[in-house]
């Protein structure tokens, strides 16, 4: 299980600074990662105020993220339940790609990250937990 640690602790940076970006840029961070907006639109209050708002809530994950996998056998229900998340968001991220067609490299590795790499880290973690404990974990962590 160190190893998942190790993992997860890797890619906690990744919401951290690009929470960041959304907080700092607003609508300007779509441009850094590929769109093709008009100026007009990046200088939109609704727009913005999104960005910005889901920037936090992405930067927010991350912190949760870092204290969870600090101790992955004590949280084991936090971890699935934030890979669960996760895994939701890349299969909007999935299904907008059906859509309206690919967006940047980076979005579309993004999109690996949160629909395969923490789910699996999720599974393997709940299956660890089942083969190396005699108990099985209870809401919110305990046992």
């Amino acid at each position: 299980m160190r190893w998942m640690k190790t993992a997860v602790q890797i890619s906690c940076p990744l919401p951290l600074i690009t929470g960041a970006m959304d907080l700092v840029l607003g609508a300007r961070v779509l441009s850094a990662t590929g769109a093709a907006l008009p100026a007009e639109a990046l200088s939109d209050p609704v727009l913005n105020s999104q960005i910005r708002f889901w920037g936090a809530i992405w930067f927010g994950f991350g912190v949760v993220l870092w204290v969870v996998a600090r101790d992955l056998h004590a949280n084991a229900l936090w971890f699935r339940l934030l890979c669960g998340v996760l895994f939701l968001s890349g299969i909007g991220r999935a299904v907008s790609m059906l859509q309206f067609g690919l967006p940047s490299p980076p979005l579309i590795g993004a999109t690996a990250l949160e629909s395969v790499f923490l789910y699996c880290c999720g599974g393997i973690q709940m299956l660890c937990a089942r083969a190396n404990s005699p108990f099985q974990p209870t809401a919110f962590g305990g046992g």
